[in-house]
């Protein structure tokens, strides 16, 4: 997914300048780029390129002059094909996981502790995304029905949130079995250890009485 399809998306809904597509890249919570001025521009310099938008240059008395953008019907064109094309497989990068696959060293309170803070992490995420996403564009342009998705989106965004905390809450209820005295793979050591003396004496205690049975 690139950002240039993104902007032919925004303003193929009205003209909008540049300044205007940063903002509403930094304020939408799903999507994703930093929309610093070197993407943006950029990505506006390969698309007239391209000719999928044309520029009028706003002149404004006492202020800089605003280079707003239209799209063009290749850029329609081009948007269309986009948004039939395969899409791109879900991002799977999550931190967490890959601590939490390494944490065999750790205590069952060190555990704990790692847990809680993402925990917060993530209600903090998802109350920042849940407010972003009240103000975005996107929400402003709902009112004139111009968007008809937005409440699913947010439930896929909310959702995402709602279930990584569930997550934590299993994790948490699996560890707390633990004793805090010793790492993950000390007590896992030793319960293989308790197993394998435990079917030992089953079996001695097997062959004894196999044995008695015999004489």
């Amino acid at each position: 997914m690139s950002l240039n399809h993104v902007i032919l998306g925004l303003v193929s809904r009205e003209p909008l300048t540049g300044y205007e597509i940063k903002k509403i890249i930094q304020n939408t919570p799903f999507l994703y780029w930093s929309g610093n001025n070197n993407q943006v521009y950029k990505a506006f310099a390969e698309l007239l390129d391209e000719g999928f938008v044309t520029k009028e240059v706003q002149h404004q008395e006492g202020s800089p002059s605003k280079n707003i953008y239209t799209i063009t019907d290749d850029g329609l064109n081009e948007l269309k094909s986009w948004l039939l094309s395969v899409t791109d497989e879900p991002v799977f990068k999550k931190q967490i996981l890959i601590k939490l696959a390494l944490a065999n060293q750790l205590k069952r309170g060190d555990l704990e502790n790692m847990l809680d803070s993402y925990a917060d992490v993530v209600r903090m995420q998802a109350a920042l995304s849940e407010r972003e996403l009240d103000k975005c564009y996107f929400a402003e342009q709902e009112h004139s029905n111009k968007v008809l998705f937005l409440d699913l989106i947010r439930e896929n965004i909310l959702s995402f949130y709602s279930s990584e905390l569930e997550w934590v809450r299993k994790v948490k209820g699996l560890i707390a079995e633990l004793p805090d005295g010793r790492s993950i793979m000390t007590e896992a050591v030793t319960g293989k250890e308790d197993k394998e003396v435990g079917l030992k004496m089953d079996y001695q205690i097997i062959g004894n009485t196999v044995l008695h049975c015999i004489v």
